[in-house]
């Protein structure tokens, strides 16, 4: 992997974090190359996290054809944003290489890197006001 560390929970976060349309667009160009997708298990509940209090949490399982599952957990109720995560999560595992890998991590590198961005633009920002 290129600057994205192997650690499943990093990009899962980053996917989580990045802007839901951009990633449903991505996971979504990319169902033709993987195949069909069934989603396995989808749920929303409401949980409780610590300092927070309670927020609303959606699952997501999904099955590409040779059997690879992927997951997702989102904060909020988007299930089709935690579907996409799910779906990229599953992509990496079933292709650990090669040029669909590559375009993943790459996608996933730029969302962190606007990420980042943006929050040194917030951080800039409370330090001048």
């Amino acid at each position: 992997m290129s600057r994205m560390h192997a650690d499943p929970s990093e990009y899962l976060s980053i996917l989580t974090y990045a802007p839901a349309e951009a990633v449903k667009s991505f996971a979504d160009s990319l169902i033709p190359e993987l195949g069909e997708i069934e989603i396995l298990s989808g749920r929303t509940v409401l949980t409780q996290l610590p300092q927070v209090g309670e927020v609303l949490v959606t699952e997501l399982c999904v099955c590409l054809p040779d059997g690879t599952e992927g997951y997702s957990a989102i904060l909020g109720t988007d299930q089709d944003h935690a579907a996409a995560v799910a779906i990229l999560d599953a992509a990496l595992i079933a292709y650990p290489e090669g040029s669909l890998h590559d375009q993943i991590v790459a996608f996933i590198d730029d969302q962190a890197a606007l990420l980042s961005h943006e929050a040194e633009s917030e951080s800039t920002a409370l330090e001048t006001a």
